[in-house]
Order: structure tokens, then sequence, then C-alpha cells
């Protein structure tokens, strides 16, 4: 077949076959992946070895099921096809780019200690400016830059911090949009989930002294309205609760804490709506990006979630504001939230048998 690709649709469905057996087999044992990659990984080198563009996807599709499926350790075999994947060649093909994000997750959740003793991490950083640079993908860079949040130390990637700030500032001020914005304020969710709100503000401060209330208020307490989904809202939920109740520069602006307090309980009872179209044109005009991506059903990611030990984000926050109501008198400011708001945090607190003084 990849000698001479010629019919597309027979050639997907071939991949979409081997993709079944892969999710049917290794799925329910995944000691089994050892034997998918003895028969996979020859023809698989070839591909990539020959760079026969049509099966690349493919290729990368099934790699990423493989890896996200199989027990550790992983075989010598995957950190040797690693330092290929961060060729710039392959990224220049917009077909490639979300099978090799996905590619590059599972390496992250799987391979992250090799991948920092390697010293890829610079590498796979400019992976994320390329794909942040670009409005068609800019949220996969986000998909890469979560990950890394995720799984990877941050006393191996903190180094690079102020970089990745100024790049994604430099972003936000040439080219914004809501797609945009929603993305960031979706990583500041989940850094601040993960660390700490003062190691969230402090590192964005070290960018530019007291940037971090300017983006609060101008970016991330619009962008909290546009929050769609039950695991994008759960980690919005209780990365901004944390900044609610533990940030002492949000403490020491009233207006500000019930601005986003209630952007918060808003985001929690919006109704969905689906997808949500963010109403521009995100086509980019670099060349390279061609081809549109051939997603196999049966290789379909499975969404993660990156804070399991919550399991509810609203009791979270009721809870947080319980705490923080026993430090400091919060009736006041709640007082003057919206009525509805008033009454949903209501709501919140008999439920889960919070009060706040």
């Amino acid at each position: 077949m990849s000698k001479n690709p010629r019919n597309p649709v027979f050639n997907h469905y071939v991949f979409e076959a081997v993709a079944g057996l892969v999710k049917n087999s290794c799925s329910n044992d995944p000691t089994q992946c050892a034997h998918f990659e003895g028969l996979l990984f020859p023809p698989f080198q070839h591909i990539l070895e020959l760079d026969v563009q049509e099966f690349a996807p493919y290729v990368f599709q099934i790699l990423s099921q493989l890896l996200e499926i199989r027990p550790l350790p992983l075989p010598p075999a995957y950190m040797a096809l690693f330092p290929p994947l961060l060729s710039p060649v392959l990224w220049e093909r917009s077909g490639n780019v979300p099978a090799l994000v996905r590619l590059l997750q599972a390496y992250l959740q799987k391979a992250h200690a090799d991948i920092v003793s390697g010293n890829h991490l610079q590498a796979i950083l400019g992976v994320f400016q390329k794909l942040v640079a670009s409005k068609a993908h800019d949220h996969e860079g986000f998909y890469v830059l979560n990950t890394l949040l995720e799984w990877c130390d941050i006393a191996a990637w903190g180094q690079y911090l102020g970089t990745i700030w100024g790049i994604l500032f430099m972003r936000l001020q040439s080219s914004r949009t809501v797609k945009f914005a929603r993305s960031l304020t979706l990583f500041v969710g989940l850094f601040a989930a993960k660390h700490s709100p003062a190691t969230l503000e402090e590192s964005i401060n070290k960018v530019q002294p007291g940037i971090f209330m300017q983006l609060l208020q101008g970016v991330f307490l619009g962008a909290l309205a546009t929050i769609n989904g039950d695991l994008e809202k759960k980690i919005c939920g209780v990365g901004f609760g944390k900044i609610l109740c533990e940030s002492a520069s949000v403490a020491a602006a009233p207006a500000v804490w019930g601005k986003l307090l209630e952007g918060v309980v808003v985001m929690f009872e919006k109704a969905e709506h689906g997808n949500q179209d963010d109403g521009e044109d995100e086509l980019d005009e670099a060349p390279g990006f061609t081809a549109a991506f051939a997603q196999l059903h049966h290789s379909a990611k499975v969404d993660s979630d990156p804070l399991k030990e919550v399991m509810d984000p609203k009791q979270f926050v009721a809870t947080a504001l319980g705490q923080l109501s026993s430090r400091q008198p919060l009736a006041g400011m709640v007082s003057g939230l919206a009525p509805e708001v008033q009454q949903a945090l209501a709501g919140y607190c008999t439920k889960y048998g919070v009060a706040l003084a």
C-alpha cells in the first residue's frame, strides 16, 4: 500500500481495522501491546523513513493508541522513535498536527522522566511555540503545555516559565481570539489547581510587575463565560476557586474578588450548548499547512481528568469559601452579588453543609 497509496478510502479502512484490533485486543489485555508492536513497528518505521505523507497521520494515531494503553516500562524502540517526531518538517503539515500532538502527549505521560533526562524539553517547547503562534493550531499548543504541566515536575521545566508566559502574552497582545483566551484561561486554571495561586502569580509578575491582576480583570474574567463542558468547568472552578480563596492580591481588591466569584458561579450554572463557535476565521496563510487530518474512529483519544482527586468542583469552591470565611467575613461581599448568583451560592452552601460568616 505504501508504495502506491492511490486509494484513500481503502487505505483509511485498513488503518481503521488495525486500530479496531488494537482497541479490542489491547484494551482488554494490555500485555498484547508487545505482540502488536512486534508486527506493526517494522512497516511503520518503513512508512516514516520513506516519508509516506498519506500514511503518517495514521501511524501516529495507532502509535499513540498503543502508548496510551501499554504498561510500563516502555521498550527502547519507543524512545528511539521520539527524537525524529520533533523534526520541524513533520509539524509543517497540517494533517500531521493533531496526531503528532496526541503522540507527544502520550510520551509526556508515559516517558516524562526519559524526556527530561534526554534534554528534549526545549525541542518540545519549540513545538509549543510554533503551534501557539497559529490561529488554527494554538489550542493544540495548549494541549502540549497542559500535559507538560500535568505530568512533569515543575522543577524540570520551571526555568522556562518566563519564556512560556512571554510567548503567550505576545500572542495575546498581537492576535487575541476567543479560542486563545479560553485556552489560556484553562491553562491558568490548571496551573493554579496543580500548584498554587502564589506560584502562578509570582511567575506571571516576573514578566511584568502587576500584570497578573491586569490579566485577571482584562482576560480571565471574560473568558470564564466561554468555558464549556464538565471537565473544563471543573479545571477552571478548582483553579480560580483557589485564586479566589488563596490569592492575597485578589483578597485586597474586593470588587475584583466579587467579580471572580460571580464569574465562577455563572460558569458553573451556565447551560451547555454543545461546541462553541468562536466566530473567527482560523485559517493560516503559512505555507506547508496542507492536507486534512483523517481521524480513526477506533483510535479516538479518551480524555483524562487531571484533577481526579476533586470529585465535585462546586463542593470544592463552597468548602474553600467556608474556610476563607472563618478567617475573614464574606457576608458583606457576597450580599453585593447579583441575586441569581447569591441564590446559586446559597444552594451550594446548603447542599454541602457550608456556612459563610
